[in-house]
Formats: structure tokens, C-alpha cells, sequence
């Protein structure tokens, strides 16, 4: 290999990892920026019900100063919170991930009750992989959800409760990232994932 062509191949790895798409306000640092508690920017809950912010003080945080709380109990209509992803690669594959602690959960016993973290292709709809988390935490835990961006290069982090009675969840750190193409598996796992049918957050 000739020194330009090495100079290509090094230049190329630095790239690895990277992703042309940001999470904006993954650790939640800029949320109060506006006063209100809640998790903008960047972040849409789901009628603006049951995210708020908390801090190292007064709730559980990861890093930095602040984390986002989702907290459900009866009588609520659901939980969310969302971020739309732009100027993703077609067809490449991405990585979002991050930290959760969920300190109280009790759930409906439905099949797949818990803390889904999904990535759509479109604000709730569309189901390009999940991961869902059935039961509490023992303090704060990693999560990574991987998935092929659609054509258009967008797609939609959706984070929420299903089929829960009560309980509370913090998250923090959140990020994306390419990465290399999934096992067989994997995309197996995620084409089930995307045929199946989901109840909105709302039940």
C-alpha cells in the first residue's frame, strides 16, 4: 500500500464511529435554559405530561447536572419523549444509546410492559427496532438500540412507557453513534420488531 492510499484508509477510521446526525441535549444540560423544567431542546414529550428534569440534588443523575425524569402513575395518560434525527446515511447502520436507572416499576403484565426505547421512522409509527427494559434497575444501566436509517435519512428516538400502572425512570447521557452492520440476527430481531403492532402510549 502506498503512503496516499494509507493516508486514505487512516483518514476513513477517523471517521468510524462518528455519525452525521446529533442528539441534541443528550444529557439533558440545557434543559432549563428556558425555565419551564422541561426537556427541550431537542426534546418533545408526548402532550408535554410526566417528563421533567431533575437534578443531582433533588433525583438521580448520571452525569453532569441534570437527567431527564419519567415518572407514571394511575390516572395517566402515557409517557414520552422524543427527538427526530436528521442527515442520517440511507441504508447505514447508527447506534443510540445511553444510560437508565428505573427506580419503580409496577406494570399491567401485558406482554411487553416496561420502558420501550424505540427508533421509528416516523414520530410513533414505524418501528425500526426497540428495546424495552421489563423490570426495575439496579442503579443506573447502559442501553443501545441499533437500526438502518430509512431512505430519507430521518428517523425518530421514541422513549416511553407501555403498559404500566406506575412507575419512575431517569435517563441520561444519550447519544448516536454509526456503527458496523448488525449480525443476521440482529436484523432478523429487527424485522419481527417492525411487523409487530404496538399500542399507543395512550392506553
Amino acid at each position: 500500500m502506498n503512503r496516499r492510499m494509507l493516508l486514505i484508509v487512516l483518514a476513513s477510521c477517523v471517521a468510524c464511529g462518528a455519525a452525521s446526525a446529533d442528539i441534541i441535549n443528550g444529557g439533558f444540560e440545557s434543559s432549563l435554559s428556558d425555565g419551564n423544567g422541561d426537556p427541550f431542546p431537542g426534546w418533545d414529550s408526548f402532550d408535554g405530561r410526566n417528563v421533567t428534569i431533575t437534578d443531582g440534588i433533588g433525583g438521580l443523575v448520571y452525569e453532569g447536572q441534570y437527567a431527564a425524569r419519567l415518572s407514571y402513575t394511575h390516572g395517566t395518560e402515557g409517557v414520552e419523549l422524543n427527538q427526530q434525527l436528521t442527515g442520517l446515511t440511507p441504508g447505514e447502520f447508527y447506534e443510540v444509546s445511553g444510560m437508565v436507572n428505573i427506580t419503580s416499576f409496577e406494570s399491567r403484565n401485558w406482554a411487553v410492559s416496561g420502558l420501550q426505547i424505540n427508533l421509528n421512522d416516523s414520530k410513533h409509527d414505524g418501528l425500526l427496532y426497540s428495546s424495552i427494559q421489563t423490570s426495575a434497575t439496579d442503579g443506573w444501566q447502559p442501553f443501545a438500540v441499533q437500526f438502518m436509517a430509512p431512505s430519507d435519512g430521518e428517523a425518530w428516538v421514541n422513549t416511553m412507557w407501555y403498559g404500566m400502572d406506575s412507575g419512575d425512570a431517569f435517563i441520561d447521557g444519550v447519544s448516536v453513534r454509526t456503527t458496523p452492520t448488525p449480525g443476521a440476527a440482529g436484523l432478523l430481531a429487527a424485522g419481527l420488531l417492525s411487523r409487530a403492532r404496538r399500542r399507543s402510549p395512550r392506553d
